[in-house]
């Protein structure tokens, strides 16, 4: 049984590595936005590497401060989607402004399909407790994509809104 669990960590450890490797080809790369996501996947994924979690808390800090630089220029440069993936790792850090600032910019660069903007939007704000414009957002999404009504009715993001009557409507009982 030992053998199993040591084949596991060392599996795990390699996985790291890889992922720890991309992260840092992204950052080299100066392409913040992706070495952002994957530190986190890390972090998300590996919390027992506890070296390599200290390691990436300083390239993280210096993506974010690239990316605030970069921000003050309306991210020249960046796709409406790597805005908007920048977007999602504010929202999952609990800086719902930032988020709903990138959401913007996301959404005004983008030339395509935006209900996963519209539905982040409306995950966000209702994070911040504002059922009306959450509501709002969440009606743009399932208009666009139907499939956002049954991802709204098990996110746990919605939960600050779950008994709003708005929200009810949309979802019933997807």
């Amino acid at each position: 049984m030992a053998a199993g669990k040591t084949k596991n960590t060392e599996s795990a450890t390699r996985e790291v590595f890889v992922v720890y490797e991309e992260a840092l080809k992204a950052f080299h790369g100066t392409k913040y936005t992706n070495a952002l996501k994957l530190f986190g996947k890390i972090e998300e994924g590996f919390p027992e590497e506890t070296e390599v979690l200290a390691r990436i808390k300083s390239f993280r800090k210096i993506c974010e401060r690239q990316l605030a630089n970069n921000q003050k220029d309306g991210l020249e440069g960046e796709t409406a989607e790597a805005i908007f993936d920048l977007g999602v790792y504010y929202h999952n850090n609990g800086d719902f402004e930032k988020a709903l600032e990138l959401y913007a910019q996301a959404l005004s660069k983008s030339k395509g399909n935006t209900d996963h903007v519209h539905y982040a939007v409306a995950a966000t704000l209702s994070r911040q407790g504002n059922a009306a414009k959450a509501v709002e957002s969440l009606k743009k999404a399932v208009a666009a994509n139907s499939n956002c009504r049954f991802h709204a009715s098990h996110d746990p993001d919605f939960g600050p809104i779950a008994d709003d009557p708005g929200f009810r409507s949309i979802v019933g009982d997807a």
